[in-house]
């Protein structure tokens, strides 16, 4: 039981500390935003905050495992975001 309150109080730090470090960026709204090495997606509902219709969400990760759970977060929590697999030392 210990565990899981102490897992569930990192979860929730971790959160805010997450929010706190994206929002000390200075990402004005509207802007294009890419997030390199975005794992599992955890930034992008933080980051979805600075979008409009008219700028782009886009995130790459090298891992296939790491894409594909990425892909499962932005679709559960409705994330209008690209997620692509590529080297963030080899971008287009």
């Amino acid at each position: 039981m210990m565990l899981k309150v102490l897992g569930l109080f990192l979860f929730q730090w971790e959160s805010q500390a997450r929010r706190r470090f994206i929002k000390s960026l200075g990402i004005e709204k509207g802007s294009n935003i890419l997030d390199i090495c975005t794992g599992t997606g955890n930034n992008l509902p933080a980051l979805k905050k600075y979008t409009t219709d008219d700028s782009e969400l886009v995130a790459i990760d090298l891992s296939e495992k790491m894409i594909q759970k990425c892909q499962e977060k932005v679709q559960k929590k409705k994330i209008p975001a690209s997620i692509h697999r590529g080297n963030a030392l080899q971008l287009p």
